[in-house]
């Protein structure tokens, strides 16, 4: 295993410009995965338990830095 992780940062070090941005577009789709979900959740809002509530003003805070009604 350690093996693994030597070849990884030797790699990440040589090539660290391909590095970054292979991870650049990792954390790219899953915005976009989370994105697209928030989406899809607030175009249907009815939210019948305490935890879709939740859920909601969590999605709000993230993606709109909403904190309390506030804009942030």
């Amino acid at each position: 295993m350690s093996t693994f992780w030597y070849k990884l940062g030797k790699q990440a070090f040589d090539k660290s410009w391909y590095f970054i941005a292979v991870w650049v577009a990792v954390f790219a789709i899953v915005l976009a995965t989370d994105g697209i979900r928030y989406v899809h959740i607030m175009q249907h809002p009815d939210y019948p338990t305490r935890v879709g509530q939740h859920c909601a003003q969590y999605g709000k805070r993230i993606f709109f830095g909403e904190w309390n009604g506030r804009q942030s």
